[in-house]
């Protein structure tokens, strides 16, 4: 994955993370914290017209259920507090567990992106 789809990924974390729900409770237990970015970085990385659909060919369970494994698996491996503050560890525990999703999620799937030049050319979907 490039550095730039990297960068991507944990922007991406980085905005849901103001955005969504979890920006609503400051300190949020570590299980709540968890559910809640998982279903927010799911539910925004799989937009019917964003990457995941349009050059993966994946439908929008499928994508969801994709994006939801490699975010928990990456979760897994962080030390997350029992409590996370959402505006200190969690923008940067959210940015690491974006870069290593995204990092997975690339992985498992390259072989079945479109190779037309609108899913070859990264800017259009920063």
């Amino acid at each position: 994955m490039s550095c730039i789809n990297r960068v991507r990924w944990g922007l991406t974390i980085i905005h849901l993370l103001f955005i969504g729900p979890l920006a609503a409770e400051v300190l949020q237990p570590q299980q709540i914290w968890k559910r809640h970015l998982i279903q927010e970085f799911s539910q925004d990385l799989c937009q019917p017209r964003g990457y995941m659909q349009r050059c993966l060919k994946l439908s929008q369970a499928q994508c969801r259920r994709t994006a939801e494994r490699k975010l928990n698996l990456c979760l897994q491996q962080l030390p997350i507090p029992p409590q996370v503050n959402a505006l200190a560890e969690g923008v940067e525990l959210s940015f690491r567990a974006g870069v290593c999703a995204g990092k997975r999620i690339e992985r498992e799937l390259k072989s079945k992106a479109s190779q037309t030049p609108q899913c070859q050319e990264v800017e259009p979907w920063l």
